[in-house]
């Protein structure tokens, strides 16, 4: 009994490990987000492949997709893959997208500098817009479409420095994440 007490704990761990490995190989992730499940979400995980294979099999490079809270921030995001590729500073997916016809509005300078991404930035351009708009017009966009239990619009907040990219923290103040 003695050896079976000492033995217990690690068998409960082996037992444990064993049941998230078959989860994992039966296609349920409990312990990950999964794989992407939109173009804008595939370049948020920085998964330039996974973004590249969704747009070949058809999707669409100028549609709205979610981002799901946990990836870039922790609230959801609706963002253009353009725009998720501006929030990750991905320059190379940028050109991609551009390549497969992808629009490229005045205002994702604006969200380059807003999130801090100095390579995309510097391939955009630079233009003339209030600090932290485009960036809290993006997560204004996800929170006016989710809805509370009751069925009524939940208010809108701008991401903190705390839930952007690490490239948006190092290189604008705090202030200007806020749109203060």
């Amino acid at each position: 009994m003695r050896h079976f007490a000492l033995a217990c704990p690690a068998l409960l761990v082996t037992l444990g490990l064993t049941v998230f490995a078959c989860a994992e190989m039966l296609g349920a992730h409990p312990l990950t987000m999964g794989p992407p499940r939109s173009v804008p979400e595939a370049i948020a995980m920085r998964d330039e492949a996974g973004a590249a294979r969704l747009i070949e099999e058809g999707a669409d490079v100028r549609a709205i997709g979610l981002v799901r809270p946990g990836i870039l921030t922790d609230q959801p995001l609706l963002v253009t893959p353009l725009e998720a590729a501006v929030l990750v500073d991905a320059t190379a997916m940028l050109d991609f997208l551009v390549a497969r016809g992808a629009d490229v509005p005045n205002e994702l300078a604006c969200l380059a500098a807003d999130a801090g991404a100095r390579s995309a930035r510097a391939r955009l351009g630079e233009r003339t817009c209030r600090s932290g708009d485009a960036l809290a017009r993006a997560a204004a966009i996800a929170a006016n479409n989710e809805s509370g239990s009751n069925g009524l619009q939940k208010k809108a907040k701008a991401p903190s420095a705390a839930t952007l990219p690490r490239s948006a923290v190092e290189s604008i103040p705090l202030a200007t994440i806020a749109g203060m």
